[in-house]
């Protein structure tokens, strides 16, 4: 189960690799940030084929020469999917060559994920029936090659609504998740966790209110700065929804927007949080709770993606499935592609997005593609 096969190839996996050293689609246009064309060319990588199944993009690793994908399968029943196991491997852009890392059991995926300059954290998840089963997050140490189970959850039953994953954020080797347990007494609740990869140990930060109605979500990691979302499903009228910041050096914690329209998944890099709310993206000052930027959009869930540097946020647009991107410095909403776009990544001065061809062929094509992001003021 915890595997890592750095040896040769399976021969379905050179056929895959072969396949993806097809020719481009032409890339998108060179964004205009600014009125001028100031960003770098856009590039695009197909994403290797498979003879039963796709492969999916997990994270980008070595400043884009790596990435660690997942194989899914194809199936003709959920009874089916369920017997079969995805697998994860590394991908060589260079080469085109796949290389084995980990097969998940039967009925399994990858859930949420991340990755920092040291290590890969991913939950494996129930594809169906969700709200009986739990999950098992895993980190990998990219030095010492070494692969773990950070934390796991075996099923606390709150019903049909029971989230499954941990929105599992990691920075600088912590990880911050969202777990369910029990009080002494029985009752659920949520905790909202912090995980030191270097050290390997866990600590609880917040509790929620002992009951099934008070939720904590889709929390989000910069250096001392976690985010996360406060809410109370059904409950709307009398107890807004709440983004809220915590010090994670001192445990302070305040709360910076809260309305019935807070959605969940937040951003943060260092010194800016990023919220969608009543149909608009913010960046919020941590420092200050003021709001600097604020623009019309409607982000796919776990699509959004910030860039204190390169002063970008990105997004997929829920409806469009357009990528899509916001320079700080200009102010201008950038179209960068798709459709079909599930997620975006910034890594490296570079921001990355996947367009599959899903909806026009009898099975999906992906495109990794990128632009370069240029310094801006």
């Amino acid at each position: 189960m915890l595997a890592c096969d750095a040896g040769a190839k399976p021969a379905s996996q050179a056929t895959a690799a072969a396949s993806a050293t097809g020719v481009a689609p032409a890339p998108s246009a060179t964004p205009d940030w600014a009125g001028t064309q100031t960003a770098g060319p856009v590039g695009s990588l197909p994403l290797p084929t498979g003879s039963d199944g796709n492969w999916h993009l997990v994270e980008i690793l070595a400043g884009g020469d790596t990435l660690l994908l997942q194989y899914v399968p194809e199936a003709t029943s959920q009874e089916a999917r369920n017997q079969l196991s995805n697998r994860m491997a590394f991908y060589d852009v260079a080469t085109g060559a796949l290389r084995d890392f980990r097969q998940l059991n039967p009925g399994e995926q990858i859930g949420s994920h991340g990755s920092d300059d040291e290590f890969v954290v991913w939950t494996e998840i129930p594809i169906v029936d969700m709200s009986h089963r739990g999950w098992r997050m895993y980190a990998w140490d990219m030095s010492s090659q070494d692969v773990w189970e950070v934390a796991a959850d075996s099923g606390v039953w709150l019903g049909s609504d029971r989230p499954h994953d941990p929105d599992v954020a990691l920075d600088k080797g912590r990880v911050a998740y969202v777990a369910l347990s029990r009080n002494a007494t029985g009752l659920p609740r949520y905790d909202l966790r912090l995980a030191d990869l270097h050290q390997r140990t866990t600590e609880t930060l917040i509790v929620s209110e002992e009951t099934a109605q008070h939720w904590l979500t889709t929390p989000a990691l910069s250096g001392q700065t976690l985010v996360w979302i406060d809410e109370w499903p059904g409950m709307s009228e009398q107890r807004p929804t709440i983004l809220r910041m915590m010090d994670v050096s001192t445990r302070e914690s305040r709360a910076l927007v809260s309305g019935d329209n807070v959605r969940q998944y937040p951003r943060v890099d260092r010194g800016w949080v990023v919220v969608s709310v009543d149909g608009n993206m913010q960046v919020i000052n941590a420092a200050t709770a003021e709001v600097e930027s604020s623009w019309s959009a409607t982000p796919a869930a776990a699509s959004i993606s910030v860039s204190f540097s390169d002063k970008v946020v990105a997004w997929a647009e829920e409806e469009s499935g357009m990528a899509m991107a916001f320079r700080i410095a200009s102010g201008r909403v950038v179209e960068l592609g798709g459709p079909l776009v599930g997620e975006t990544q910034i890594k490296n001065g570079r921001l990355y997005w996947v367009r599959s061809t899903l909806h026009n062929t009898a099975r999906a094509t992906a495109y990794l593609e990128w632009v370069e992001l240029l310094p801006q003021g």
